[in-house]
């Protein structure tokens, strides 16, 4: 029995600069250390599922409920709202799909999961720019794997090293 596909993955790049991105700091400036654990959580919530979540009030919830006592939906939609705003999410996709990515987040998922084999993408939720690329290390994908083969070194034997000789005896008696 084969193993499910993954879509999401286990971690994804955490860039020490995170909290000195301005954008970052105009949401801990705003909601505090709250805003802060929202953007954390939603981004691990992203990655683990693929490159993008779908997000109503439901999911909003949801997520609220299981963030802490102190996390409320409104809280957690303002904070979202102020992502869309700073650009942290694209809000086109928000408003056409109510999905939350951005090009960030699918440049390094795309990047992350560059040599499976298998990969589900809904063209609809792409970014521009990132699209490019997925094409291109798709095709990688097919090239990096090509090489890979069941073959193993094996020791030269007597045997190799007399058919050897005897090819280069021929080869030597024509001229």
């Amino acid at each position: 029995m084969a193993r499910p596909q993954k879509t999401g993955i286990e971690y994804f790049p955490f860039d020490i600069d995170f909290f000195n991105d301005e954008k970052v700091q105009f949401i801990s400036a705003k909601y505090g250390e709250f805003g802060e654990l929202i953007l954390i959580k939603l981004l691990c919530k992203i990655y683990r599922n693929g490159y993008f979540i779908q997000w109503g009030e439901d999911e909003c919830l949801l997520f609220a409920k299981n963030s802490g006592d102190n996390v409320t939906p409104e809280l957690v939609n303002r904070v979202i709202e102020e992502c869309m705003e700073r650009n942290f999410f694209n809000r086109q996709k928000f408003e056409d799909y109510q999905i939350l990515t951005s090009s960030g987040i699918q440049k390094r998922y795309f990047e992350a999961i560059k040599r499976r084999k298998n990969i589900v993408i809904i063209q609809n939720y792409l970014i521009n720019g990132v699209n490019d690329n997925i094409n291109r290390d798709n095709v990688n994908i097919n090239l990096i794997n090509v090489d890979i083969g069941t073959q193993s070194k094996v020791k030269k034997s007597k045997v190799t090293k007399k058919i050897k000789d005897i090819i280069i005896n021929k080869k030597t008696k024509k001229l």
